[in-house]
C-alpha cells in the first residue's frame, strides 16, 4: 500500500543520528519508501504424525493468495506457473535435458540479479537520478555435499550521470532487496508430500 512518510521523515530528522547514513532508520526509509507492505500469518497444515508447533508465513502462497505451482512437461522440462505466467525449466544436454530453457538455480540467481536491478531502478527513481544503462550481472559457483550454490558474484552496473555521492546509498539499497535479505536470514523451508488428483 502507498504511505505517507512526511511525519516520518520529519520525525527522524529531529532525533539525532536516526536519518545519518547507514543508520538503520535511514536504511529502511530508504528502502521502503512510499510503500509499505503487509504479510498475511497462517498456522501450516498439520501433517500425519506431527503437529503443528507454531504459525509461520504461507510460503506456498504466491501474491494475490494464489499458489505458485510446477507442472511436469516431460523429460527434464517443467512449466512454473505464477499468477498466469508461465516460466519454463530444464536441463542442459550434458545433464540429460534438451536445453530448452535455464536450469532452477540459474532461475534462482536470476530472480536475486533481478531484485537488485529492482531495488536500484526504485533508488534512482525517487531521487530523480538517471537510469538509462542500469544493469546487473551475476556469476555463481556450485558446492557439492550438499549439492548448491556455494558462491555469489552480483555487479551492479550503475548508470552514467549518478553523482559519486549517491553511489554508496544505492550499493546499500540493492545490498538489502528481499531476495538478498532472504538469503542473509535463511528462511524456515517446509517440504511435505501430497498426492496427486485421481483423474
Amino acid at each position: 500500500m502507498t504511505v505517507d512518510r512526511a511525519r516520518e521523515r520529519l520525525a527522524s530528522h529531529a532525533l539525532q543520528g536516526q536519518a545519518l547514513p547507514g543508520s538503520a532508520r535511514w536504511r529502511r526509509l530508504e528502502l521502503l519508501a512510499d510503500t509499505e507492505s503487509l504479510r498475511w500469518l497462517r498456522p501450516p497444515r498439520a501433517t500425519a504424525g506431527h503437529r503443528a508447533t507454531r504459525a509461520r508465513p504461507a510460503a506456498r502462497v504466491a501474491a494475490e493468495g494464489q499458489p505458485l505451482r510446477v507442472e511436469h512437461r516431460g523429460g527434464d522440462k517443467f512449466d512454473i506457473n505464477v499468477r498466469g505466467h508461465t516460466i519454463t525449466v530444464d536441463q542442459p544436454v550434458k545433464d540429460g535435458g534438451d536445453d530448452a530453457a535455464p536450469t532452477p538455480t540459474e532461475l534462482f540467481i536470476a530472480s536475486l540479479a533481478s531484485c537488485v536491478a529492482f531495488y536500484a531502478r526504485r533508488y534512482l527513481a525517487r531521487h530523480n537520478l538517471p537510469e538509462e544503462g542500469l544493469a546487473v550481472e551475476a556469476t555463481f559457483e556450485m558446492g557439492s555435499k550438499p549439492a548448491r550454490v556455494s558462491g555469489i558474484d552480483v555487479r551492479l552496473i550503475v548508470p552514467g550521470g549518478v553523482p559519486v555521492e549517491r553511489r554508496d546509498a544505492l550499493l546499500a539499497v540493492a545490498k538489502h532487496c528481499t531476495v538478498h535479505n532472504t538469503l542473509a536470514t535463511t528462511p524456515e523451508v517446509s517440504v511435505t508430500l501430497e498426492n496427486a488428483p485421481t483423474v
